[in-house]
């Protein structure tokens, strides 16, 4: 069960992930922050599960250097994706 809470803002900006055996015995769960705006966060959302799939390291169990290449990967596409509205802090 997941569940999340709006506060104090208007809209909600954060997005989840919580997946039972993405890989055999391998689960993911993880919390997007929308500090930098609801886009990047339903982004993340939506688009890490591939990332991490489709990523050599990750698919031989190196989880951590496939993470943080799938993270970068999304990093960049969303900086080059003219579609989605960055807001800058």
């Amino acid at each position: 069960m997941i569940s999340s809470m709006q506060g104090w803002w208007a809209d909600m900006e954060d997005a989840h992930i919580g997946l039972f055996d993405i890989l055999p015995g391998v689960h993911l769960f993880g919390v997007f922050d929308g500090h930098g705006g609801p886009e990047v966060a339903k982004y993340v959302e939506s688009h890490l599960p591939n990332k991490l799939l489709w990523n050599e390291e990750f698919s031989i169990r190196n989880y951590k250097k496939g993470i943080v290449q799938a993270y970068w990967e999304l990093d960049e596409e969303m900086l080059m994706n003219d579609c989605l509205a960055l807001r800058p802090y």
